[in-house]
């Protein structure tokens, strides 16, 4: 059932995630085939993120302060900055330009010890709930059966809160398009 969902998810033009994807790192956003938007938070600051067709552009000045040299914050500011560098952003840059195929591919991958534990209602949806020893996956039980929640287990974020998230929003209108107007990062 799971790789169903994973079909699912790749066969939709959007969808919205929201939770951690890893241990204190959050994200709210809208994926779209080639490219995603929204805001992140790692490490306590939160910024702004585009990924389109493999390239990145983040903007927050609270994130070039903490891990740039104060000239280089400053000149940055605001604005929003093409990054080439691959361990910007606390090393996210390496993650962030590729969301629209990792999420399907490693979240939502192969997991061969999944048991289907059966139907529920979770927020108001009917799923059926697949679980292992490490992650719980919830996924629709009419219809397409769309991902709507992943939990793992085993690797709580900083705060003791598992990592997680949850999707929805599938098929509804987005575009994601790189900013006009930004300064380099390399």
């Amino acid at each position: 059932m799971l790789a169903e969902a994973q079909a699912a998810i790749r066969s939709v033009q959007s969808y919205r995630v929201d939770g951690m994807l890893d241990p204190g790192f959050t994200v709210h956003l809208v994926i779209v085939r080639g490219g995603s938007m929204g805001t992140v938070t790692a490490k306590g600051v939160t910024w702004s993120t585009i990924a389109y067709r493999g390239q990145l552009w983040l903007r927050g000045r609270a994130l070039w302060q903490k891990t740039l040299t104060q000239a280089k914050a400053a000149q940055l500011g605001d604005s929003w900055v093409l990054v080439d560098d691959l361990k910007a952003a606390f090393n996210y840059a390496r993650t962030l330009p590729n969301l629209d195929e990792t999420i399907p591919a490693i979240v939502f991958g192969r997991h061969p010890k999944l048991q289907n534990k059966g139907e529920r209602v979770v927020a108001g949806q009917r799923v059926v709930r697949l679980e292992d020893d490490e992650d719980i996956y919830d996924v629709l039980a009419a219809g397409k059966p769309y991902p709507v929640s992943w939990l793992e287990k085993e690797n709580p974020g900083p705060d003791g809160t598992p990592c997680g998230i949850t999707l929805r929003a599938f098929d509804a209108p987005a575009v994601v398009t790189p900013p006009t107007s930004f300064k380099t990062l390399t």
